[in-house]
């Protein structure tokens, strides 16, 4: 399903982003790379069978953030216009991109929740470059 409006944010999720803003350069960030126009994919959750998920995007760390895809337990993949065209959300929490571009280089968290306390939650930074 394809939505330009924002999308729904549970409170859980709510608070858990806010959370992770306070610690955005944790230890649970790693560093990818990848070469513009080709396709990559973010790792998911250690488990199977969540009961949400949620992409963000931010340009720098700190910055505002954008939703890329939400997945809540019996419903749609909800993703953004923006990038409904060349992302696939998995149910393991994973996030495949398709035509990378120089402009996804950037931020990206994940939050993967199992139940009331338990998730999973991961910050990446891309940087995308010309061959």
């Amino acid at each position: 399903m394809v939505t330009s409006q924002p999308i729904l944010v549970s409170p859980i999720l709510r608070y858990l982003r806010f959370a992770d803003q306070l610690r955005a350069l944790s230890f649970n960030t790693i560093s990818m790379t990848a070469i513009r126009g080709k396709t990559l994919t973010f790792p998911g959750g250690p488990k199977n069978n969540p009961d949400s998920i949620e992409w963000t995007f931010k340009r720098a760390a700190g910055g505002d953030s954008t939703n890329i895809c939400n997945w809540y337990r019996n419903n749609a993949v909800d993703c953004t216009a923006a990038y409904a065209r060349r992302v696939q959300l998995h149910l393991n929490g994973s996030l495949t991109i398709r035509d990378l571009r120089t402009a996804d280089s950037g931020w990206y968290h994940v939050i993967v929740i199992y139940g009331w306390y338990d998730y999973y939650q991961k910050n990446i930074r891309l940087l995308v470059y010309s061959e």
